[in-house]
């Protein structure tokens, strides 16, 4: 004890006193020590003045502690949640001493509390403007490995930067329909190579008193293709109540079913088509499918959601532009909700074309094109609207929250501005011109 560290428990020392004393994990819920009661400890039960009490004598041996430092105190504790990141109070007794020194000297426990970060690396270690806080590390290597700044402000790539691609001459269909889903989780996913909400989903921790939302084509689907045996296979999947709920809540969409199929048309059996069509420079190939003398049908469960528009807009204009064609230029889309139709394109070269120079450019970086905000504008040419779709609002999240735009635009205040007002009106303006109700 004379000279180095000497580490012990917090047992009574007798104020053996030290130039330093550090008090390690002063958590509000490890000190002082709780100690159960025992069902068979009487004394517990009823306690006399001067029984000793665990929870007292750690009260004692912190005091005993203070009293043991020479020069300096150095009290540790776990101020932030390892899970949530709240903020976590350290014991009562750190608490009590921090009021004691406010009301006696007028320090604020600011001035004292020193928050470190939770790396050893982290910035505010090394940058001259967190020396305020006497922030120190003795991990110089940390030094090399520390960002320049925070990391929710570094973007992920300037916007001058644009990765380099191969331009493809050929360009597939169903490579640029993934694209036209959503432009920017296209390039993050293939062209960055980064994944994005392919983790394992956490099982439900409630039973199901309702069909969620997202589930709906799916359960319709199911009754669709086995009505016999869809109640038995939607409850062994847990999509259903228990019990009479589970089957009032399966004769609905089973209704709903019923009534979509009665509205579908008669048709002999669907004809497939392999396109290789010349498109400017571009040689645009792929197949389609669902093909009737009448038109190109699409029959989905889900609504036409906004991400599914272009897609099915290009798949229109790749009908159209089949020369001697022996099916009529029109797409007759059916969902539960409602029946829509595209009509025929005069020029659907020059579209297709428009839509492989946005894939070209959406492949060297992250293009302002985003599915449900763009389609709000080029249907109401109201930059408010569009704003209400992007951001968050009560009660719901907007667009602009989901993962693939908080990583591609990180570090930037996106900004609905002539990029995406012109990406906007290039593909959504045609598509909605030439969308009309089915007769």
């Amino acid at each position: 004890m004379s000279e180095g560290v000497t580490v012990s428990r917090f047992t009574p020392m007798r104020n053996v006193p030290f130039d330093v004393v550090c008090l390690i994990g002063m958590n509000d819920k490890d000190f002082p020590k709780r100690v159960p009661k025992q069902s068979f400890d009487l004394a517990a039960k009823e306690f006399r003045r001067g029984d000793r009490s665990a929870r007292n004598s750690d009260r004692y041996l912190f005091l005993e502690s203070l009293l043991s430092a020479r020069k300096k105190l150095i009290i540790s504790y776990c101020g932030q949640d390892i899970q949530s990141n709240d903020s976590l109070p350290p014991s009562v007794l750190v608490n009590e001493l921090l009021d004691y020194i406010l009301n006696c000297y007028g320090i604020e426990a600011d001035n004292i509390v020193i928050r470190h970060p939770l790396q050893s690396f982290s910035s505010r270690y090394f940058n001259p403007a967190e020396k305020q806080e006497k922030l120190f590390t003795y991990h110089d290597f940390g030094r090399g490995l520390a960002p320049q700044n925070n990391n929710a402000s570094i973007q992920f790539l300037d916007k001058d930067t644009k990765i380099k691609s191969e331009v493809p001459a050929i360009v597939e269909l169903h490579q640029l329909e993934q694209f036209l889903k959503s432009p920017v989780r296209y390039f993050v996913r293939e062209i960055m190579g980064i994944s994005l909400g392919e983790q394992l989903a956490d099982l439900p921790e409630r039973e199901p008193f309702q069909i969620e939302s997202f589930m709906d084509a799916e359960v319709l689907q199911l009754i669709i293709d086995d009505e016999d045996h869809a109640l038995a296979k939607l409850r062994a999947l847990g999509f259903l109540p228990h019990g009479e709920p589970g089957k009032q809540l399966f004769q609905q969409h089973q209704e709903i079913a019923h009534q979509f199929i009665t509205r579908l048309p008669e048709l002999e059996a669907p004809k497939t088509e392999y396109l290789d069509i010349k498109v400017g420079q571009y040689q645009l190939r792929g197949t389609l499918n669902n093909l009737y003398q009448t038109g190109q049908f699409v029959v989905q469960m889900n609504p036409l959601w906004a991400s599914w528009r272009l897609p099915v807009w290009l798949k229109h204009l790749a009908l159209c532009s089949i020369e001697n064609s022996e099916y009529e230029n029109t797409t007759r889309i059916y969902t539960p909700n409602e029946d829509l139709a595209l009509s025929a394109v005069e020029e659907p070269q020059q579209y297709l074309n428009t839509m492989i120079e946005t894939f070209i450019e959406g492949r060297s970086r992250a293009i302002k094109l985003f599915p449900k905000t763009s389609f709000e504008y080029a249907n109401t040419d109201k930059l408010g609207n569009a704003y209400k779709k992007w951001l968050d609002g009560f009660g719901y999240s907007g667009e602009g929250s989901k993962e693939e735009y908080q990583l591609a635009f990180r570090g930037t205040d996106v900004q609905l501005d002539e990029e995406f007002t012109e990406l906007s009106d290039k593909l959504f303006k045609p598509f909605i011109e030439h969308l009309q109700d089915v007769d």
